[in-house]
Order: structure tokens, then C-alpha cells, then sequence
């Protein structure tokens, strides 16, 4: 009988001791049951152990998205201290210029009494001119003090603006720089076609002029106008708002597309553009607002006196000047064939008394 025989027939087996061997055997066998039941909890444990695991991949996501948050807040929370900080030191030195201003005249005012008591006590004239003096004194210093006050305020909005239009031209036209070509046609009947290229002011430097000229450009209100030049006027080669062959006035079309012109008169000491050859302002093949525009126009000479601070009539605050926001950098030969100066009138009066070049088209470069 063999090992098997033993296993399935205990009961056949005759000597005692084999029989306790199969009958121990028999006692530490694993019913099926249990089998059973243990796969089932090896089973529920793996899974309880894919949900933890799924549960901890989203709360540590979870957990990065709100530390990112944190981050962002604490980014912006600094910023708010430091414009905390700006605002507090602009205020601290608005408050010291007020103490001294106060000071001033408490002294004005001091002195104003002791030379009335003077002047009551004697009818001396030289001390009624030294009180006039004193009256006069006071007068001009608060009126010195209110301009440089509202120069700072003119100073502030008109940055605010051109932090704004900083940003708008980044959005709308990235950050440049920016080049925009004009297509034209020039010679007696206007038939001669040409192009020249202007690379306009840096956005850190002329930022508002740079986006009401962009603007003005794409939206077309340029197409199908005119240059003008004539011998009397030789320095520039001004641009009107007018449909060339009728020569009727685009103005209220400029207007309704919101384009009236600067709010200021925004200028900056420095070239704006990377060609500068003497670093200045309206030197020739520049172009520039005329006031504050929407006119422009294009130097043909040196204009950096005549355009610049103090040299137009027409700004309100003689510190004020053209904007020049851009120079001709290829095309001068055609800027020529615009001033050939073939009107024989010297005193211009109408429209057939100037050299007129048709604009086709002017557009953005990419």
C-alpha cells in the first residue's frame, strides 16, 4: 500500500503508530472554506489599498494646488506692502514739503506783524515798502508752492497714462520694436509709386503716442490721404486727414473711431528709436504729432529747436512740446520726391497750391 493508499484510507491501517501519523496529518489540512475566505480578504485588502492609494494621489494634488494659491497670495501680498511702502513715502515727503511750507509763513507772518508794529509806531516810508516787500514775498510763495503741487499732480496722471498704454501695446502689439511701412504715390499727378519705413518710439520711452499712431493704423484712418508740402513751409512734410482726390475732411471719421488726438503732449529728451544719430528729439526724417494731434508730420530738417520745448506756440505750458515718436530708417529718396517744391505760389492757399503725394496705405510690419 502506498503513501496515497495511506492519505485516503486511515481507516485500513493497522499499526497504531501509522495511524496516529495520518490521523495528525489529517488534523492540520486547510478546509475550503477558509481558502476561501482568505482570498476574500487578501482581495478587499488590495483594494482597500488601490483607494487609499488613489485618495492620497488627490489630496497631494489637492494639497500643491493650495500651496500654489499660498504662493500666489504671498506674491500679491507683497506687492500690496510695497505699494504700501511706495504710497506711505510719497506721503511722508507730500507732509515735510507742507511742514516747511508752514514754517515759511508762520515766518512771513511773524515778520508782517513786527513791521506793522513798526509802521504804527513810525510813519517812516521805507518801512511801508519793507511790509509791501514782505506781503509781496508771501503772495509768491504760496503761489510757487500751489504750481509745484500741480505740476506733481499733472505729472502723476499723465504716468498713470502711460503706464496704461504701456500695457495695452504689449497685449495688442507685443513688445516690440514697432515698424509700420507707407505705401505712396508721388510726382506731379501723384503716379509714382514708392514706400518708406518708420521704426517707431520704444514702449519705454513714448508708450502713448506709439499706441494712439498703432491704433490709428490698423484701423485704417490714414488709407487714401494726403502729404502736403510747399517751399514756404520747407521743414516738414506735413500729413492732413483728407481723401486724397476730393480733399474732403476726415475729421468727424477720425473722431467717431475715438481718434481726436493726445489727452497731453508726451515727450521724452532721448531719440526714440535705436537710429538716433545726435540723440535728440525732431532731427530730420523724424516724425511727430502736430500739438496733440492726430496730424503728423515728417521733419525734413533738424526741427529739434523749432519742435522742441518751448518752440510751438500752441501748448499750453511752455515746457510742453511735440511728440516725436519715430524716424524714417529706409525710403529718404522717396521723402525728396515729395518736396520737389513745383508750386509756383508763394503763398499757398488751397490745396492746388501744394505738392501733394497721394497716401495709399500705411501698415503695421510683423
Amino acid at each position: 500500500m502506498g503513501n496515497d493508499d495511506l492519505l485516503l484510507a486511515p481507516s485500513t491501517v493497522t499499526d497504531p503508530c501509522q495511524r496516529m501519523l495520518i490521523a495528525g496529518t489529517s488534523a492540520f489540512s486547510i478546509p475550503r472554506w477558509n481558502l476561501s475566505l482568505m482570498y476574500f480578504l487578501v482581495a478587499v485588502s488590495w483594494f482597500s489599498a488601490l483607494r487609499f492609494s488613489g485618495s492620497s494621489s488627490s489630496l497631494s494634488s489637492e494639497l500643491d494646488s493650495k500651496l500654489h494659491s499660498l504662493n500666489l497670495q504671498k506674491e500679491q501680498t507683497q506687492h500690496l506692502i510695497d505699494d504700501a511702502r511706495t504710497t506711505r513715502d510719497s506721503i511722508l515727503r507730500q507732509s515735510r514739503k507742507q511742514q516747511r511750507t508752514k514754517r515759511l509763513f508762520d515766518h512771513e507772518a511773524r515778520m508782517s506783524e513786527e513791521l506793522y508794529e513798526m509802521q504804527q509806531a513810525s510813519s517812516n516810508s521805507h518801512v511801508s515798502k519793507l511790509i509791501e516787500q514782505r506781503q509781496n514775498g508771501i503772495t509768491t510763495s504760496w503761489v510757487k508752492q500751489r504750481q509745484e503741487a500741480l505740476q506733481q499732480k499733472i505729472t502723476n496722471l499723465q504716468s498713470i497714462v502711460q503706464e496704461q498704454s504701456r500695457k495695452q501695446l504689449v497685449e495688442k502689439f507685443g513688445h516690440g520694436p514697432h515698424s509700420v511701412r507707407f505705401d505712396v504715390l508721388t510726382g506731379q499727378d501723384a503716379r509714382i509709386p514708392g514706400s518708406f519705413v518708420v521704426e517707431l518710439a520704444s514702449i519705454d520711452l513714448m508708450p502713448y503716442s506709439v499706441e494712439v499712431f498703432l491704433d490709428m493704423i490698423v484701423a485704417g484712418v490714414w488709407d487714401n490721404t494726403v502729404f502736403y508740402h510747399h517751399a514756404s513751409q520747407h521743414h516738414v512734410v506735413a500729413a492732413a486727414p483728407v481723401s486724397y482726390g476730393t480733399f474732403d475732411a476726415k475729421k468727424s471719421h477720425f473722431e467717431a473711431l475715438g481718434f481726436s488726438g493726445l489727452s497731453f503732449p508726451e515727450y521724452s529728451e532721448s531719440l526714440p528709436h535705436s537710429m538716433a544719430s545726435h540723440n535728440s528729439p525732431h532731427e530730420q526724417y523724424t516724425i511727430g504729432f502736430s500739438g496733440n494731434g492726430p496730424n503728423f508730420y515728417i521733419n525734413t530738417i533738424d526741427n529739434s529747436r523749432h519742435h522742441g520745448p518751448g518752440g510751438q506756440g500752441h501748448h499750453e505750458l511752455s515746457s510742453d512740446a511735440d511728440p516725436c515718436f519715430g524716424k524714417v530708417v529706409s525710403g529718404h529718396q522717396v521723402i525728396k520726391e515729395m518736396m520737389q517744391d513745383r508750386s509756383p505760389s508763394s503763398n499757398p492757399k488751397t490745396w492746388a497750391d501744394f505738392d501733394i503725394s497721394r497716401l495709399v496705405r500705411v501698415h503695421l510690419l510683423k
